[in-house]
Order: C-alpha cells, then sequence, then structure tokens
C-alpha cells in the first residue's frame, strides 16, 4: 500500500478526548482517584464513519452520563432511561473537531449519507425524539421537522435511501403514549396483578408488546414530508436497494409467551415494492431463525443450510445451493460445512469460511479457491475478523490478535494472490476499526 492513515481515539480522565497515534498524558494523573473522578472518565466510541474515511463522529460516555436511572419504571415502554454522552464531528485529515453537542445530550443513531455530505442523528429532549441534521463542514446542526402529527419512535433507525433525498424511520401511531403509560400503571399500581398463562401472553407480555407498535415511514430531507410505508409490522435489518425502488427487512413477530427461548416467535424475510406498495415474501415466517447475508446492491442474499450456502436473488423464485459439488476437498471425503461472511463489492463473489481456511466462492461459476489456511491446532489460531473488503475487491481487511504473544492490530490480504501484509500490527490494544472503501484510512479506538 503506498500510503495509509490511521485515526486513533484514547479515553481519558474528566471527559477528555485525544486525537493520536501514541498513548498521550493526561493532566488529570497526579490527582487522587476518587469516586467523583471515575464518573468522569470518559469512553470514546466511534458512532459512524464516511466511506472515505474523511469524517468520523465520535460520541464520549461516562459514568455519570448513566446516573438517575428511574429503576421503579423498569418495563414501561415511554420510559427513556438516561445516556448522556458529548459528540463530535472529526475530520481524520486534518484532526478538526467540530462539536454537536459540547455538553452531555441525549443523542443516538448517528448515520452518515451514502456521499458523506449529511449526517443525521436522533436527540432526545424532555419528552420527545427529534431529528437532527448536520451538513459536513458547517458548525452546527438543525432539526429536521416532520410534517406529520405523529411522534417519532423511541427504538427508530435512520436509514438514508442511495440517492440521499429520503431517510426512513419509525413513528408512534397516534395516542400510543397514553394507551402505553395506562398499561404500565395497570400492572404496578393495581391492588392485585393476575397473570394467566391460558393467555397467549402474559400481562407483562402484553404491555412490552405496545413496544412494538411502530409505524415505518420515508421522509423527504427537502421538506419534512412524510409518507407511511409499513404500519403492522416492524422491519428488522431494513435496508434500500441500489436503486431505491424497494426496501428489504427482516421480521420477528411474537406469537406468544415463550416459556423455552425456543418458540413463540415467528421469523420472515420480506422485500416491499416502494411504487406499488407490493411485498415479496422472500421467506415465509416461521419459527425458524432467518439470518442472511445481504449483498450491497441489497438485490441478492445468501445463507448457509446444514452446512451448504444458499444464495437468492430478488428475481428468483427460489434460492440455488452455489455449493453443490464444492463440499469436498481432493484427499478428503468428509463434507466441509461452511459459514458466509460476506459479499465482494460487485456482487459476484462470496467469501465463506470452514473450520480450516477462508475461501473465495464464484456464485455465477460455481468454483471454490482457498484464500487463507488456518492453523490446525485452534487453541493457539490467532482470532481474525474481516473489517472490509475494499471497493475494488483487491484486498481485505481483517483484524489479528496473535493468542500466544502480545501481538494485535489489522492485516490485508490480496484476494488474487493471497498474500498477506500488516497493515499496523504492534502490542496496542486496538478495537472499533473502520476501514474507508478504498483502504487508505482507518480509524479505530485505542
Amino acid at each position: 500500500m503506498s500510503w495509509f492513515r490511521s485515526f486513533t481515539l484514547v479515553a481519558l480522565a474528566s471527559s477528555a478526548l485525544t486525537l493520536s497515534v501514541s498513548p498521550p498524558v493526561s493532566a488529570q494523573e497526579t490527582q487522587r482517584f476518587s469516586t467523583e473522578l471515575a464518573l468522569d472518565v470518559g469512553s470514546p466510541q466511534v458512532a459512524d464513519v464516511t466511506e472515505d474515511g474523511s469524517h468520523a463522529v465520535v460520541v464520549v460516555r461516562t459514568r455519570r452520563g448513566r446516573v438517575d436511572v428511574d429503576h421503579e419504571r423498569y418495563g414501561d415502554p415511554t420510559y427513556v432511561a438516561p445516556a448522556l454522552v458529548t459528540a463530535m464531528v472529526v475530520d481524520t485529515r486534518s484532526g478538526e473537531r467540530i462539536w454537536l453537542h459540547e455538553q452531555p445530550a441525549q443523542v443516538s443513531d448517528f448515520t452518515w449519507s451514502p456521499d458523506g455530505s449529511r449526517l443525521v442523528y436522533i436527540h432526545y429532549e424532555g419528552s420527545r425524539f427529534e431529528v437532527r441534521l448536520y451538513e459536513t463542514g458547517g458548525s452546527e446542526t438543525r432539526p429536521l421537522t416532520l410534517r406529520t402529527d405523529k411522534s417519532v419512535a423511541s427504538a427508530t433507525s435512520l436509514v438514508w435511501s442511495p440517492d440521499g433525498g429520503t431517510l426512513l424511520l419509525s413513528l408512534r401511531p397516534t395516542g400510543w403514549a397514553e394507551r402505553a403509560r395506562e398499561a404500565f400503571h395497570a400492572l404496578t399500581d393495581a391492588a392485585v396483578i393476575v397473570q394467566d398463562s391460558r393467555n397467549d401472553f402474559l400481562a407483562w407480555d402484553r404491555v412490552r408488546n405496545i413496544a412494538d407498535e411502530q409505524i415505518t415511514a420515508l421522509v423527504s430531507v427537502a421538506d419534512g414530508s412524510v409518507r407511511e410505508i409499513l404500519t403492522d409490522v416492524v422491519p428488522r435489518d431494513v435496508d434500500f436497494t441500489a436503486d431505491g425502488s424497494s426496501i428489504t427487512y427482516a421480521t420477528a413477530v411474537r406469537t406468544k409467551t415463550s416459556y423455552t427461548r425456543e418458540d413463540g416467535t415467528d421469523y420472515g424475510l420480506h422485500a416491499l415494492n416502494l411504487s406499488s406498495g407490493e411485498t415479496t415474501e422472500l421467506v415465509e415466517p416461521s419459527e425458524d431463525r432467518v439470518q442472511v447475508i445481504w449483498n450491497d446492491r441489497r438485490d441478492a442474499y445468501a445463507y448457509t443450510e446444514d452446512g451448504a450456502v444458499l444464495v437468492r436473488r430478488l428475481a428468483d423464485d427460489e434460492p440455488r445451493d452455489v455449493t453443490d459439488g464444492l463440499r469436498t476437498l481432493p484427499g478428503d471425503t468428509t463434507e466441509i460445512d461452511f459459514s458466509v461472511d460476506r459479499w465482494s463489492p460487485d456482487g459476484g463473489r462470496l467469501l465463506v469460511t470452514s473450520s480450516k481456511a477462508w475461501h473465495l466462492l464464484d456464485v455465477a461459476g460455481g468454483s471454490l479457491r482457498t484464500l487463507l489456511e488456518l492453523e490446525e491446532d485452534e487453541e493457539l489460531r490467532p482470532r481474525r475478523s474481516v473489517e472490509r473488503w475494499s471497493e475494488d475487491g483487491r484486498h481485505l481487511y481483517f483484524t489479528y490478535s496473535a493468542r500466544d504473544r502480545w501481538e494485535r492490530g489489522l492485516k490485508r490480504l490480496e484476494v488474487e494472490g493471497g498474500a498477506v501484509s500488516n497493515v499496523m500490527i504492534d502490542t496496542g490494544v486496538y478495537g472499533q476499526w473502520n476501514v474507508s472503501a478504498d483502504g487508505s484510512t482507518a480509524v479505530h479506538t485505542w
């Protein structure tokens, strides 16, 4: 690699934050450590990074930000426990910081637009949630006013459309807060509370189910107009297809109180055409959990079943076993059990893993190639986790942690030749790696 920038975040006492590539010296080091000081020790976290790695959102958490939790309201769907943080945008090239909230505030769900020009997040103040917008290079944020009487749901996620013009989020139905609060008080203030197992749901579960009453909506960033698209389910792992014409999402619908944790929820996978409103049931809801890996275009997904890898594209009627005939290696009659790690950026290949190696699977051509052979001794095998497949498809960046010595960091694997090189390996304690699409920048904690 001709050029690589590592951007490190280090936590210090009193919520200080150092942007550095070497351990800093705290001004508080000579002070006697106390309970008050412990409450103010800051822990920085990378909330989100632009695709090109040029800007990062960093939040700093302290224990003081979580004090004053009202434990008597545990189970109340309307209760929002305090989780105050400070938040800033950092230019990873210059180190310049722009405070979004220099004073502790209840903010979350920071999400950069696809082109990195804008940032949205949720701000809770008083008794309402609002969406706030930050323009890259600016010095302040502004609220995104939604043209609806419905409130933003506490559990909402923020998802950008591919063109950056629309946000997908969740709203609460009209009158939701009043009904939820009344249901909670009926179980906490009543003289007698009955839990009847003959009902599908116990009384407490019925209250918790109220939290799932959400409306999925599309919001125009330009004018705040709102279009409701889903009212009867809570989508999970939701995202747009690359052309913005559809969304795909999973569902986990509770059907009864579960006493074994193995039943009582139906899992499904769906696609919704935003123009026609037609929903396609990709995986019929059942008690079998759905765990799929989507490609970047969100028009195909892969999953494993009994060790085989199956792929289905949205245009297909059925999934296809792309490892048919590829599960045995020369000299070995035992079938290989694969796990799907991720798709290549172009959607033509899959990185799949087995107990012995990492493999490159050609989805269309039906060929399999070993990329990285793993050590035979699993107890001494270093921990590896892929963080990024570069946008040009040439390199895999993965974290590395040796088990027999203090050695960790980031490595790079050449997809074609299989050569492994060190990007940043030393004795540091690293976490939260975020590698840019071109592999030139990594943002991480230390």
